[in-house]
């Protein structure tokens, strides 16, 4: 038909129009059958409360994609053939136009003039009136029936008989608390990661621990004055972190261990004690052997067919996970800490349904290696809280040396750490006590026995008194003027105050001493920074405060 080009641009245009017509037949037909297969599915889901599952919005929402992809597979493809039918048809030519589409098929001295006629008539000949696009009424069929399916989506009651809605109710929920357990942990660990990037970058600790170092350095002997001044700035600087970091985070890591047997029991107190002196040395080697035999025991349950024997683990593993949860909470009061571990604890009890049970495995093994990643980051605030509290003790000395004139920066030079400042200022004041000088400030010097140089002229002169009488005039004239000393404990800092009236029951008073202690023994470590008690005080006052809540004879 190349000698024709208009009856064949004709014959193409009807055709399209025809597949267009077609494929939206198919479409209607699909959809219908797919809509009426959709509302079966929802009434023996309403009804019978089965396969509910399958009824929602994103299930009927597929319907008519469903029904558009089966009319593109399967619609009729309408060919050369029926459109020159179909204008045949509509112009009343006689098969003018199918003899022209079926011409090179076919012989005879008649084609010029089959091509000359279908020219002719296809100039006048509108594509649009041989294959119309028209609305039909059965077309209404795919209005409302799908509009049906939405108002029982919508307006049907959901009807239990056999309770397997209840029963698929309470797995959606065991999956939706999964996912959200599993959506926590991996935040938290994103905050983590972030958090550990930016000490590595820039930790205010060492920082702050080089500063001083470095004003160590550039003290002189001759200037008291000013490394008095640059010694009170660094412990000013010093005792903000150290209060704000012990506030924040460490709270009741501050003491030693609290009471075991008002937690888990009195079995359990030499661990208790063992995790937190751990954890005030900045360790945490004890904790994470905990969670690496709950990993352990999280790999052999996964392992396991036997019901009774996993019962019995899981029962094991939510033991030891509720007593590190609980010493995380109260003992340590680490929020984060003892979130992730009862995150934990609910995935294990997912873990026992058959449904959930891989997933659920997996999701606690992720919230253990968490509850590591949070551990660390409390034993770094220990490590730091330990680190600023030596600093402030090292600050001390460097304070006792000064008031003696002996503060060279210039000895301290090369040192690495403020470890050796400290020592070395310790083996300094030892020295100066050693000479005594008759002024009593001699700190532990057992072989002096009063027998130093004195500066005064005294009583006696050299050597051991011999306890004469000092000469005294008894007709002298003297004076008293009573004075009172300001108390050194004011508003706000009373260490302890226990009032009761009348009989209460048996061991509530008991119960508030040892709150009242536990809340003491918080502030001893704050006290005796900001206080400034001399370092050599530290061991002794700490340890008089741990014994308060202990037995008698075990103190």
């Amino acid at each position: 038909m190349s000698d024709a080009p208009r009856s064949q641009q004709l014959l193409r245009q009807v055709a399209r129009r025809l597949r267009i017509r077609s494929l939206a037949r198919a479409a209607y037909w699909s959809l219908l059958a797919a809509s009426g297969l959709y509302v079966v599915l929802l009434l023996t889901s309403r009804l019978a409360g089965v396969w509910i599952e399958w009824v929602n919005w994103q299930t009927f929402l597929a319907v008519p994609v469903l029904a558009i992809i089966a009319a593109a597979i399967w619609h009729r493809r309408p060919q050369v053939a029926d459109a020159a039918r179909a204008v045949d048809q509509a112009t009343g030519t006689k098969d003018l136009y199918l003899t022209l589409a079926l011409l090179k098929t076919s012989a005879g001295e008649y084609q010029p003039l089959v091509v000359r006629d279908a020219e002719q008539r296809a100039a006048k000949i509108d594509a649009a009136r041989v294959a119309p696009f028209g609305w039909q009424r059965r077309y209404w069929h795919a209005v409302w029936l799908p509009a049906a399916v939405i108002l029982g989506l919508l307006f049907l009651p959901q009807f239990d008989p056999f309770g397997k809605v209840a029963q698929a109710s309470l797995v959606s929920e065991r999956q939706q608390r999964l996912l959200e357990s599993r959506e926590e942990t991996r935040l938290r660990v994103a905050e983590l990661k972030k958090q550990t990037e930016e000490l590595e970058t820039a930790d205010a600790t060492d920082e702050a621990l080089d500063k001083l170092q470095l004003a160590l350095n550039k003290m002189q002997p001759a200037q008291k004055q000013a490394n008095l001044e640059s010694l009170m700035d660094e412990q000013k600087h010093l005792g903000q972190m150290w209060k704000k970091l012990a506030g924040d985070q460490l709270k009741n890591l501050l003491k030693s261990a609290p009471q075991a047997e008002q937690m888990f029991g009195a079995e359990s107190q030499e661990q208790l004690q063992k995790w937190t002196k751990d954890l005030q040395q900045g360790s945490t080697e004890s904790l994470k052997k905990e969670l690496d035999e709950l990993k352990e025991e999280l790999e052999k349950l996964a392992k396991t067919d036997d019901p009774v024997a996993r019962q019995q683990m899981q029962q094991k593993m939510k033991e030891k996970l509720q007593q590190l949860e609980k010493f995380a909470r109260e003992n340590v009061e680490r929020k984060e800490l003892a979130e992730a571990l009862k995150r934990v604890a609910k995935q294990l009890d997912l873990s026992r349904q058959g449904d959930l049970s891989k997933d659920a495995l997996k999701a606690a093994m992720e919230s253990l290696e968490l509850s590591e990643m949070e551990l660390d980051q409390l034993a770094q605030a220990a490590a730091d809280l330990k680190d600023l509290e030596d600093a402030l003790k090292t600050l001390q000395l460097a304070k006792r040396l000064n008031d003696k004139d002996q503060l060279d920066g210039q000895l301290t030079q090369g040192m690495k750490d403020l470890a050796e400042y400290e020592q070395f200022y310790k083996e300094m004041l030892a020295k100066l006590g050693g000479q005594c000088q008759g002024e009593g400030k001699c700190e532990g010097c057992a072989q002096c026995q009063g027998k130093g140089q004195g500066n005064g002229n005294g009583l006696g002169g050299q050597g051991i008194g011999k306890g004469g009488r000092a000469p005294e005039d008894p007709e002298s004239q003297k004076d008293f003027q009573t004075e009172l000393s300001k108390s050194a404990v004011k508003a706000g800092k009373v260490l302890m105050s226990m009032k009761a009236q009348g009989l209460g029951e048996k061991g509530t008073a008991s119960q508030d001493y040892r709150n009242l202690v536990q809340q003491v023994q918080q502030g001893v470590s704050e006290a005796l920074v900001q206080e400034q008690i001399p370092p050599g005080y530290y061991d002794g006052i700490k340890n008089y405060f741990d014994a308060l809540d202990k037995p008698d004879g075990k103190k």
